[in-house]
C-alpha cells in the first residue's frame, strides 16, 4: 500500500475510532446518571453490573478499536518524517535585534513593547501568586479540618477551585497578550531593518505559526475533571470510596 492510501487510511480509521470513543463516553455518562438516580444508596454491585451491561457491545467494539489501530500501525506503519523544528517568536525577535546591534541600531518602539510585556509579565505572576493566599489560609487554619472528611474537602475544593481557575485565567490572557506583543515587537525591528539595509526583510524567514488549540482542550479536560470530581464529593462517592479502601486495606490485606 502506499504511502498516500496509508494516510487516508489513518485518517478514516481515526476518525472512526474517535467517533466510537465519544459514543462509549456519552453512554458512560448517561449509565452513571442513571446509576446516581436509582435510590438514595445508588452505588451498589448490582445497580452498576445492571447498567453497564448495556454498554457491553460499545465498550467491546471500542477495545476491538483499539486493538485494531494496534495492528495497522504494526503492519502497516507510517514513513517516519523529519519534521523542521517550528520557527520561534523569541527567536525570530533575537535574530532581528542581532542583526540591528552589527549595523549599531535599534528601535524604539520595540524596545517599548518589551518593556511593556515585561511588566504585564511581572504583574501576571503576582496575580497568580496572589490567587494561592486565600487557598494558604485555609490549609493553615487547622479549625477548617474537622472529623468530617467529606465536608472539611468540600470547604477546600470551594476555596480552592475560584483561584485556580482565576490563575488559569491570567495564564491564558498573558499567552495571548504575549502572542500578540511579540507579533508587534517583530514588526517594528523589521521596518528598523529595512529602514537601515534600504530594503525589505523577508517576512516568511521570520513566520511565526499560529498558535495551537491545545491549551483550550487541556483547559476544557481540566475543567470538567474538576466539575466531576467536585460532583463526587458532593453526592457522597468520596466517602464510599474512603469507605471502601479502609475496609481494604483493614480486613483483606490485614493491617487491622
Amino acid at each position: 500500500m502506499s504511502q498516500k492510501n496509508r494516510e487516508k487510511l489513518y485518517l478514516i480509521y481515526g476518525i472512526a475510532l474517535s467517533v466510537l470513543t465519544v459514543l462509549l463516553g456519552i453512554c458512560l455518562i448517561v449509565s452513571c446518571v442513571s446509576i446516581y438516580k436509582s435510590g438514595d444508596h445508588p452505588f451498589t454491585t448490582e445497580s452498576i453490573s445492571a447498567q453497564f451491561k448495556k454498554i457491553i457491545i460499545p465498550t467491546a467494539l471500542c477495545l476491538l478499536g483499539i486493538l485494531g489501530g494496534i495492528a495497522i500501525s504494526v503492519f502497516l506503519p507510517m514513513e517516519d518524517k523529519k519534521l523542521s523544528p517550528a520557527p520561534d517568536k523569541a527567536a525570530a525577535v533575537k535574530k532581528l535585534r542581532a542583526k540591528l546591534e552589527v549595523r549599531g541600531e535599534g528601535s524604539y518602539e520595540a524596545e517599548k513593547i518589551a518593556g511593556r510585556r515585561g511588566m504585564v509579565k511581572i504583574f501576571c505572576t503576582l496575580l497568580c501568586i496572589f490567587s494561592a493566599v486565600p487557598v494558604l489560609i485555609h490549609v493553615i487554619n487547622v479549625s477548617n479540618f474537622t472529623s468530617d472528611i467529606n465536608k472539611s474537602v468540600v470547604a477546600l475544593v470551594l476555596t480552592a477551585l475560584p483561584c485556580v481557575t482565576f490563575a488559569a485565567a491570567v495564564g491564558v490572557f498573558y499567552l495571548y497578550y504575549e502572542k500578540n506583543s511579540l507579533n508587534n515587537e517583530i514588526k517594528e525591528l523589521k521596518n528598523a531593518l529595512a529602514k537601515v539595509s534600504g530594503a525589505q526583510v523577508s517576512e516568511k524567514r521570520f513566520e511565526v505559526p499560529k498558535k495551537e488549540r491545545l491549551i483550550w482542550i487541556r483547559i476544557g479536560i481540566f475543567a470538567v475533571a474538576v466539575a466531576l470530581i467536585v460532583l463526587g464529593i458532593f453526592n457522597g462517592g468520596m466517602r464510599d470510596v474512603l469507605g471502601k479502601a479502609i475496609k481494604i486495606c483493614t480486613e483483606c490485606i490485614g493491617l487491622g
